[in-house]
Protein backbone atom coordinates (compact mmCIF):
# COMPACT_ATOMS: atom_id res chain seq x y z
CA UNK A 1 0.00 0.00 0.00
CA UNK A 2 1.44 3.36 -1.12
CA UNK A 3 1.28 6.17 1.54
CA UNK A 4 -0.06 9.13 0.42
CA UNK A 5 1.15 12.37 2.48
CA UNK A 6 -0.07 16.35 2.01
CA UNK A 7 1.75 17.98 -0.95
CA UNK A 8 2.80 20.86 0.99
CA UNK A 9 4.74 22.38 -1.89
CA UNK A 10 1.79 23.09 -3.69
CA UNK A 11 -0.48 24.36 -1.20
CA UNK A 12 -1.35 27.63 -0.45
CA UNK A 13 -0.33 29.33 3.14
CA UNK A 14 -4.66 29.89 3.86
CA UNK A 15 -4.54 26.24 2.90
CA UNK A 16 -2.19 24.91 5.00
CA UNK A 17 -3.39 27.53 8.13
CA UNK A 18 -7.07 25.95 7.55
CA UNK A 19 -5.44 22.10 7.90
CA UNK A 20 -3.49 23.17 10.50
CA UNK A 21 -6.15 24.74 12.52
CA UNK A 22 -8.47 21.44 11.99
CA UNK A 23 -5.75 19.40 13.55
CA UNK A 24 -4.73 21.30 16.13
CA UNK A 25 -8.23 23.27 17.15
CA UNK A 26 -7.12 26.53 16.51
CA UNK A 27 -4.45 28.60 14.70
CA UNK A 28 -2.13 29.91 17.05
CA UNK A 29 1.68 31.85 16.41
CA UNK A 30 3.69 28.83 17.91
CA UNK A 31 1.24 26.08 16.00
CA UNK A 32 2.73 28.04 12.84
CA UNK A 33 6.15 28.39 14.29
CA UNK A 34 6.06 24.50 14.40
CA UNK A 35 4.76 23.89 11.32
CA UNK A 36 7.47 26.16 9.31
CA UNK A 37 10.67 24.60 11.61
CA UNK A 38 8.82 20.80 9.87
CA UNK A 39 8.37 22.10 6.45
CA UNK A 40 11.72 23.30 6.53
CA UNK A 41 13.52 20.16 7.80
CA UNK A 42 11.42 18.28 4.98
CA UNK A 43 12.69 20.62 2.12
CA UNK A 44 16.54 20.08 3.36
CA UNK A 45 16.64 16.47 4.83
CA UNK A 46 13.65 14.34 2.75
CA UNK A 47 9.99 14.41 2.04
CA UNK A 48 9.21 11.20 3.54
CA UNK A 49 7.75 11.02 6.91
CA UNK A 50 9.45 8.05 7.70
CA UNK A 51 12.98 9.36 7.71
CA UNK A 52 13.21 12.64 9.65
CA UNK A 53 12.99 11.64 12.95
CA UNK A 54 13.03 15.04 15.52
CA UNK A 55 14.40 15.59 18.96
CA UNK A 56 12.74 18.75 20.07
CA UNK A 57 13.76 20.91 23.46
CA UNK A 58 11.25 23.22 24.78
CA UNK A 59 9.18 24.06 27.72
CA UNK A 60 6.27 21.89 28.02
CA UNK A 61 3.38 24.33 28.62
CA UNK A 62 1.14 25.43 26.35
CA UNK A 63 0.46 27.92 24.87
CA UNK A 64 4.52 27.40 23.46
CA UNK A 65 3.88 23.69 23.51
CA UNK A 66 1.65 24.06 20.57
CA UNK A 67 5.00 23.67 18.20
CA UNK A 68 5.45 20.16 18.73
CA UNK A 69 1.81 19.70 17.09
CA UNK A 70 3.04 22.17 13.87
CA UNK A 71 6.31 20.04 14.23
CA UNK A 72 4.48 16.88 13.71
CA UNK A 73 1.86 17.76 10.92
CA UNK A 74 4.25 19.31 8.91
CA UNK A 75 7.71 17.14 9.24
CA UNK A 76 5.58 13.58 9.76
CA UNK A 77 7.83 12.61 12.49
CA UNK A 78 5.31 11.54 15.58
CA UNK A 79 5.00 10.39 18.52
CA UNK A 80 3.35 7.40 17.47
CA UNK A 81 5.91 5.99 14.87
CA UNK A 82 8.37 6.78 17.44
CA UNK A 83 10.54 8.92 15.34
CA UNK A 84 10.10 12.34 17.77
CA UNK A 85 10.97 12.43 21.31
CA UNK A 86 10.37 15.54 23.31
CA UNK A 87 12.16 16.82 26.37
CA UNK A 88 11.11 19.68 28.76
CA UNK A 89 13.76 22.19 29.38
CA UNK A 90 15.56 25.16 27.56
CA UNK A 91 17.42 26.14 25.49
CA UNK A 92 14.41 25.69 22.79
CA UNK A 93 15.68 23.71 19.83
CA UNK A 94 14.63 21.37 17.78
CA UNK A 95 16.75 18.48 15.96
CA UNK A 96 15.75 16.91 13.04
CA UNK A 97 17.91 14.25 11.48
CA UNK A 98 17.90 11.36 8.21
CA UNK A 99 19.97 8.67 9.15
CA UNK A 100 23.44 10.54 10.40
CA UNK A 101 23.23 14.10 9.00
CA UNK A 102 20.86 16.56 10.39
CA UNK A 103 19.54 20.41 10.95
CA UNK A 104 18.76 21.84 14.66
CA UNK A 105 17.02 24.78 14.12
CA UNK A 106 16.52 27.67 17.29
CA UNK A 107 14.19 30.05 17.27
CA UNK A 108 16.32 33.71 16.25
CA UNK A 109 16.46 35.83 19.13
CA UNK A 110 13.91 37.71 20.57
CA UNK A 111 11.17 35.72 18.18
CA UNK A 112 9.51 33.68 21.52
CA UNK A 113 9.19 37.20 23.25
CA UNK A 114 7.75 38.97 19.88
CA UNK A 115 5.03 35.90 19.71
CA UNK A 116 4.46 36.09 23.38
CA UNK A 117 4.18 39.89 23.93
CA UNK A 118 2.11 40.00 20.91
CA UNK A 119 -0.31 36.77 21.97
CA UNK A 120 -0.83 39.37 25.01
CA UNK A 121 -2.55 41.96 22.91
CA UNK A 122 -3.39 40.91 19.76
CA UNK A 123 -4.96 38.24 17.38
CA UNK A 124 -4.17 35.01 17.60
CA UNK A 125 -4.98 34.17 14.16
CA UNK A 126 -3.72 37.27 12.12
CA UNK A 127 -0.39 36.87 14.11
CA UNK A 128 -0.06 32.96 13.09
CA UNK A 129 -0.64 34.01 9.43
CA UNK A 130 1.67 36.41 9.80
CA UNK A 131 4.65 34.40 11.08
CA UNK A 132 3.29 31.72 8.22
CA UNK A 133 4.28 34.32 5.29
CA UNK A 134 7.91 34.73 6.93
CA UNK A 135 11.06 33.11 5.24
CA UNK A 136 12.82 30.82 7.52
CA UNK A 137 15.54 32.96 8.11
CA UNK A 138 13.31 35.21 10.31
CA UNK A 139 12.59 32.45 12.28
CA UNK A 140 14.73 30.49 13.28
CA UNK A 141 18.78 29.65 12.86
CA UNK A 142 19.69 26.51 11.18
CA UNK A 143 22.96 24.87 12.36
CA UNK A 144 24.06 21.54 10.90
CA UNK A 145 24.60 18.44 12.58
CA UNK A 146 26.19 15.32 12.43
CA UNK A 147 25.79 12.22 14.71
CA UNK A 148 28.90 11.51 16.29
Amino acid sequence: MKVRTMDFDNMSSEELCKRLAEFHGHLGPYLVLGAKMGLYAKKTLSSSPFEISAEITMPLKPPLSCTIDGIQFTSGATTGKANLRVSDGLPIKVLFYKDKEGIVLIPKEGIIEKIRSQVEHGDLEMLAEQIMKKDYSELFEVEKWVKQ
